[in-house]
């Protein structure tokens, strides 16, 4: 069986154990590489590869890892990041309107999906902040997330409350002005440091 990664290629001349298998890759990636899927004999296996070995492995002639570099995997991640700021920032200002007025059910939902979606940035961010390689411009994410999280204390607050003219104006001139100085940052990173995936 061979295992390959980038230009190196290893030939097990015996049948290898799965933890066998997973110690070598774990070993390629190093802290250099995220893992991103297997090809195992020409077919891609994105879910769950541990399960997919541990049920296959016997048959399995040749298994190449697909990886990402540090560099590539932040510049995916705030790209990600970057679209769903695109897409949220219109959402979340009609939102606020929406708690002005007198929030529905809709409404609140809508507001659960909002906390949802910083949850997942707050994510990106922390998991970026474990990497080895950050972007320049790294401590002014960490001072947006920082205000994020009081602002969000503060919308605890007003929920506690019912305040939903308090939830409205948090809304509108702290968490949207927050995202977009993230998208900013997040583009400024991606001009400077990373690059667009060509769409063609």
């Amino acid at each position: 069986m061979k295992l390959i990664f980038k230009d190196e290629v290893i030939q097990f001349d015996t049948q290898p154990t799965v933890e066998v298998m997973l110690n070598k890759i774990n070993q390629l990636l190093d802290n250099h590489y995220y893992f991103s899927h297997l090809i195992v004999d020409d077919k891609e296996v994105f879910d769950d590869p541990e399960r997919y070995l541990q049920d296959y492995l016997s048959g399995i002639r040749e298994i190449e890892i697909v990886a990402k570099t540090v560099k590539q995997f932040i510049n995916d991640l705030l790209l990600s990041a970057k679209e769903y700021i695109r897409r949220a920032k219109p959402e979340i200002d009609s939102l606020s309107d929406e708690f002005y007025q007198n929030p529905t059910h809709e409404s609140w939902h809508k507001f659960t999906q909002l906390l949802e979606g910083i949850q997942w940035i707050n994510q990106v961010i922390q998991t970026i902040d474990t990497t080895k390689e950050k972007p320049k411009n790294w401590m002014n994410y960490i001072d947006l997330i920082s205000t994020l999280d009081s602002e969000l204390k503060n919308m605890e607050e007003a929920i506690e409350n019912s305040d939903s003219v308090l939830i409205a104006d948090l809304i509108k001139y702290e968490i949207l002005s927050i995202i977009e100085s993230l998208g900013s940052e997040i583009q400024s990173t991606i001009d400077t440091e990373g690059y667009h995936h060509d769409l063609n």
